[in-house]
């Protein structure tokens, strides 16, 4: 007898689920196909357009979006682990009350390190997040990653001779 608790591996394209759930405003929603794993993305005015897709279909499931509270709370998260207290402090204060999603964004230009930490951050978060989706859906997910890239350092300018 199988266990009815046992979740169903699918395939599914990981990347495209983190990118959905990283999504925020007017970002289109994403669906994932139950059986297959595959992800359509639609605006909203392109919902129920296509007779081949129904979102309402039970196989049809959204991809939840991190909420606002959540996205902040893991960037306080991030920023108590930064151990330079002067830099912490300047994230801090990023942080505090409106705008402060991108007073904490243009922290990170300034800090290319820091923003390739804050990226590796983001995505553990988001992909601990899409694994609880998943297991919530009887799913266990079969995927790979694409690497978090560091950016690369601006150039130094060159002396004038």
């Amino acid at each position: 007898m199988s266990d009815p608790m046992a979740l169903r591996p699918l395939t599914v394209d990981m990347d495209k689920i983190l990118d959905a759930i990283a999504a925020y405003g007017d970002a289109p929603y994403s669906f994932m196909d139950r059986e297959t794993g595959e992800i359509r993305i639609r605006f909203a005015d392109d919902l129920g357009q296509e007779p081949e897709f129904d979102p309402d279909d039970p196989r049809w499931e959204e991809i939840p979006r991190c909420e606002p509270e959540d996205a902040h709370r893991d960037m306080e998260r991030f920023v108590d682990a930064i151990e330079e207290r002067d830099v912490q402090r300047l994230f801090l204060r990023a942080l505090e009350g409106k705008g402060s999603f991108r007073r904490f964004r243009d922290e990170l230009h300034r800090y290319p390190d820091l923003r390739a930490r804050w990226e590796q951050f983001k995505q553990q978060a988001n992909l601990e997040r899409a694994l609880a989706w998943l297991e919530s859906l009887g799913t266990e997910p079969r995927y790979t990653l694409r690497q978090v890239v560091a950016p690369t350092p601006p150039a130094a300018p060159k002396p004038n001779i």
